[in-house]
């Protein structure tokens, strides 16, 4: 396993779909802004530019009780607010942990990512409890998209054959 400022890598296999991952953990992101170190903020929230692969840069953001990843390439940034908030079924959806998953390709050129992984977890909605699901989102250029949610036993290989199903089809 190979460890560089947050990143790390699984499986360097040739051509073949392949994971990377990266960190969104606060001491590994570039600080936009933060209730954290404003005087008097009117609420909680952040937005924290976080490094990625392949031209991608995650954007986390946190506001009222309620995280979601943004995701740039280039100049352009992919809106998944909306998408985060009603893809888990619960309320007050957050980003479970601070570890993403890049499904990718390796060739001459480098590791190419074509889809991201994350974990939400959210509340349910009659109160009482809470659960975790796996997002999985299609990286295209500035285009991102939800690609499907799992959970339950075998979640992350779920995950990922979606993730591949997607590259497959390109």
């Amino acid at each position: 396993m190979i460890a560089l400022t947050g990143f790390f890598a699984v499986s360097l296999s040739a051509g073949e779909p392949t994971s990377f991952y990266s960190t969104i953990e606060r001491k590994f992101v570039a600080i936009v802004e933060d209730s954290e170190i404003e005087k008097d903020p009117s609420i909680d929230h952040f937005r924290h530019v976080c490094p990625g692969y392949g031209g991608y840069v995650l954007v986390h953001k946190w506001f009222d009780a309620r995280s979601w990843i943004d995701v740039r390439y280039g100049k352009t940034e992919s809106e998944l607010y909306n998408v985060t908030m009603a893809a888990p079924g619960g309320i007050f959806p957050s980003l479970a942990n601070d570890t993403i998953e890049w499904r990718g390709v390796i060739t001459d050129g480098g590791f190419h990512p074509f889809a991201i992984i994350f974990r939400i977890t959210a509340g349910e909605p009659e109160g009482g409890g809470s659960f975790s699901k796996l997002l999985i989102f299609a990286l295209a250029e500035g285009n991102s998209k939800l690609l499907g949610v799992t959970s339950g036993k075998d979640e992350g290989k779920e995950a990922r054959m979606i993730a591949d199903a997607y590259w497959s089809k390109k």
